[in-house]
């Protein structure tokens, strides 16, 4: 120990981890286990978080990435 009250343990992220409940992807539906990994957004405009799963958001980053290359080939 190190003197502190509290001191942080050296996996924090493992430890946020395995406190992640069940959820729902918002956009699929699928049914996000325990303990599994998900990406959780909350945009300003929204009253509340949105998560999804590895897939939809696998998919919202292609759409991105498919669109920003474009950009250089568009007439602005």
């Amino acid at each position: 120990m190190s003197g502190s009250v509290f001191d942080v343990p050296e996996h924090l992220d493992d430890i946020w981890e395995a406190s992640l409940p069940a959820a729902t992807c918002l956009p699929c539906g699928a049914a996000i286990p325990r303990r599994q990994h998900r990406v959780v957004i909350r945009a300003s405009w929204r009253n509340a978080s949105e998560t999804l799963c590895p897939s939809c958001w696998g998919l919202i980053c292609s759409w991105a990435s498919r669109f920003a290359l474009q950009q250089g080939v568009l007439d602005l």
